[in-house]
């Protein structure tokens, strides 16, 4: 009787191991940034001094801007210019202290218009 036990527990952490495997590919999605056309000082990740001004998903065209620390894979910014953007944004799965819990990376540039 102990043997089957052990066998259920091992077949049952087999089985929650795969799922929270799973879970992690999921758990990324497709968000519209507008980026504004110039950077802010801030304490970034990875020491970085300059961080975008980013509005997100439903808060494009309005007046609140968000900080991103965070670097966005694959973007090249040229300061002067607004860009909507389609990135991918990804849980990153336990972070390191100094690490942000999120990764973004470039999927297309939608529009890059310049300031006047």
């Amino acid at each position: 009787m102990k043997r089957i036990w052990e066998t259920a527990l091992v077949v049952l952490s087999c089985i929650l191991v795969a799922a929270a495997a799973g879970l992690g590919m999921e758990q990324q999605e497709m968000v519209v940034f507008r980026v504004k056309d110039h950077m802010v000082g801030c304490d970034g990740y990875e020491g970085n001094s300059r961080c975008f001004m980013v509005q997100k998903g439903a808060a494009v065209g309005s007046d609140n801007w968000d900080v991103l620390r965070e670097p966005i894979e694959g973007f090249k910014y040229e300061e002067g210019y607004t860009y909507d953007l389609s990135v991918r944004m990804e849980l990153v799965p336990n972070p390191d202290t100094d690490q942000s819990r999120y990764r973004y990376e470039l999927v297309e540039i939608l529009s890059k218009t310049k300031t006047p």
